[in-house]
């Protein structure tokens, strides 16, 4: 199967997973009660948002080296226009609207919510958080989240964008051991602070925001930062694919083991990523692409926009 079709199947599945946890959300709070090990089967649907995170390192990557660019300058055009003007339309704008409009209907007068639902609470649309949406900083700023639902992933996607020139001074082609050197010293960082930070949120207010910031923006990035590894040493994963995937699963079997004798998070997300590579590995592996992988890719393609629409729809 093509490279590109591969990605768009994983994007489909990552989409998948988002919505199906989502939807099962809200059956299981506004409708009835779901069964305990299909709602809880289905809440690992979140991660999807990580596969996400670790297709788009992996893309950006073959960007990068397929344009052969001295510079950043439109690379970064690039980026932004494929995220913003949907952000914008779809995401800030359709879902005032909506906010607006359901108040209405619900309470006979014009006012602004706090999220979909009919509910009235303080508004969340001033200034700060309207331009923290607009600049692409809302994952840094706990308020503004609320402005577009799932806008907090979009926003890491920008920040990470940002951090792409910088990780490609430690993240060379074809030299997995040295990725991978950066990559669980980078780990190790990211668990040190999340020490840190879990072990004083009753003490002080700036730890309790530095908890969220890491939570929801710093620790994802070890996701992305795996992609860009993936496609460095995709050779050496789709082209000598047994030893790789032999290995991979190894290492999945053990982390497994240790997440459930210690229960680490940090553990949890690295049996994810190598979960995730062989999802993609094995999709990669298929020789061809029939009728239903073909819905898979046009699905896949239009991931984005499914993921900004869905709240909307699973809402309603």
């Amino acid at each position: 199967m093509k490279e590109t079709d591969t990605i768009f199947i994983a994007r489909f599945f990552a989409i998948l997973g988002v919505i199906t946890v989502h939807s099962t959300s809200y059956i299981n709070v506004n409708h009835s009660e779901l069964n305990f090990l299909f709602l809880k089967t289905a809440s690992l649907g979140a991660y999807g948002v990580h596969l996400f995170f670790l297709i788009s390192g992996y893309c950006l990557a073959a960007s990068y080296y397929n344009r052969k660019e001295n510079t950043f300058k439109y690379f970064f055009i690039r980026r932004f226009f494929r995220i913003a003007p949907l952000y914008f339309l779809i995401g800030i704008i359709f879902y005032f609207i909506i906010s607006v409009a359901k108040y209405y209907y619900f309470n006979g007068s014009f006012s602004i919510v706090n999220t979909l639902s009919y509910s009235f609470s303080s508004s969340i649309y001033n200034f700060k958080n309207i331009a923290s949406n607009i600049l692409f900083i809302h994952g840094f700023v706990e308020s503004a989240n609320n402005i577009v639902p799932g806008g907090w992933s979009i926003a890491n996607e920008m920040f990470y964008y940002l951090l792409f020139p910088f990780l490609l001074r430690f993240l060379n082609l074809n030299s997995l051991r040295k990725n991978l050197n950066f990559f669980f010293l980078l780990v190790l960082a990211l668990y040190l602070i999340n020490l840190i930070t879990t072990s004083n949120l009753d003490k002080l207010e700036l730890i309790q925001y530095l908890d969220f910031v890491f939570r929801k923006t710093i620790h994802p990035i070890i996701f992305f930062v795996i992609g860009i590894i993936f496609y460095n040493d995709k050779n050496l994963f789709f082209n000598n694919i047994i030893k790789p995937v032999l290995l991979i699963l190894f290492v999945l079997v053990i982390l497994l083991v240790l997440f459930y004798i210690y229960e680490i998070k940090i553990i949890a997300h690295l049996s994810l990523i190598c979960l995730f590579i062989l999802i993609i590995i094995f999709i990669n592996k298929k020789k061809t692409c029939g009728f239903f992988s073909k819905i898979l890719i046009n699905y896949g393609k239009a991931s984005y926009s499914a993921y900004l629409v869905h709240f909307f729809l699973v809402d309603t």
